[in-house]
């Protein structure tokens, strides 16, 4: 009820998937560490052999 995290834990969000015209797609991530600190990037994704894989990111990183 508070919105903190229990037991010095994490909260990893992850937004909606964009496809791209090459088969990638562009995923939005942000993580909130118990009051301590926050950040986020967007993640360029791949399918290689049925398995999404992180290849990269792109953007602008955040943190505070």
């Amino acid at each position: 009820n508070t919105g903190a995290v229990e037991g010095n834990g994490a909260i990893i969000t992850l937004g909606n998937a964009h496809f791209q015209e090459d088969g990638s797609a562009l995923v939005s991530a942000s993580i909130y560490i118990a009051n301590l600190a926050a950040g986020g990037l967007t993640y360029i994704v791949e399918c290689i052999d049925g398995v999404w894989h992180v290849v990269g990111d792109t953007g602008v990183r955040w943190m505070s």
